[in-house]
């Protein structure tokens, strides 16, 4: 069994302390170990830059194949162009 892990709301990003990935899609979430709701965060979501002050879109995923990609083909979430 392979064990799939997703990006949600509030998780870090690594390329400036205090920047964070958001979402807009709102189309599921995930309950963590710690028992909060978070939503998934999909490719086209925004992330927070705290280098810039900024929010942007995101853009790319982690380094992995397609097949371990969650695909949500009812909103489009997570679509690869």
């Amino acid at each position: 069994m392979a064990i799939f892990y997703g990006v949600v709301e509030g998780d870090p990003l690594d390329s400036v302390e205090g920047s964070y990935v958001s979402t807009s899609s709102r189309c599921c979430n995930i309950q963590g170990t710690d028992g909060k709701y978070r939503q998934l965060v999909f490719i086209g979501d925004d992330a927070w830059c705290n280098a810039c002050k900024s929010t942007g879109v995101i853009v790319r995923g982690a380094s992995l194949p397609d097949s371990m990609r969650f695909l949500d083909l009812t909103s489009g979430a997570g679509a690869r162009p």
